[in-house]
């Protein structure tokens, strides 16, 4: 196939069940050969390598609250992608999880909008905004389980269609 589609649904459902499967391996395979891989909601969310896997209710930033992490495709390994972003509140989430992985770049994606993704860089279409949380160079704070979470210099960007975003060197 040259292009590939995967749909929404349960991300971590849709990982247990093909996770070390041919199927797993043929849509990575088929990637670096240059298929065209994408996805919609879940589907979106399984092109990371660290991929949220549930925890849609956190409605706090404190420690030991991070939400549930599992392996993805890592097609798109140098990011946390989470869908629905604004419309189901999921900003919590998504700094949680990238406070917990400061190497990698957090891409919350709102309902009716899509990334466009070539190399380290992507494009934002669509109606609605893409908001980008970047800590590689935020300074977290000790964290105590039940305490709120801190971290300083965690930077945000919120991008709308036409706009793009360098993995390297932000927008």
């Amino acid at each position: 196939a040259d292009l590939i589609w995967m749909p929404g649904g349960l991300q971590g459902v849709f990982m247990n069940a093909i996770r070390g499967t041919d199927i797993a391996d043929t849509i990575r395979r088929r990637y670096r050969e240059g298929a065209i891989v994408g996805g919609t909601s879940a589907g979106a969310a399984v092109m990371s390598k660290v991929m949220i896997g549930g925890r849609s209710d956190l409605d706090s930033l404190r420690a030991g609250s991070t939400p549930y992490l599992m392996e993805g495709l890592a097609l798109w390994p140098e990011v946390i992608v989470d869908q629905h972003f604004l419309q189901k509140g999921r900003f919590n989430r998504l700094t949680l999880a990238t406070l917990d992985h400061p190497d990698l770049i957090g891409v919350g994606i709102d309902e009716e909008t899509a990334v466009i993704v070539h190399g380290r860089q992507f494009e934002v279409i669509g109606n609605n905004n893409v908001t980008v949380l970047d800590a590689r160079q935020a300074s977290r704070e000790k964290l105590v389980k039940g305490e709120p979470a801190a971290a300083r210099n965690l930077t945000v960007h919120v991008l709308r269609a036409g706009m793009k975003f360098d993995l390297d060197e932000g927008p």
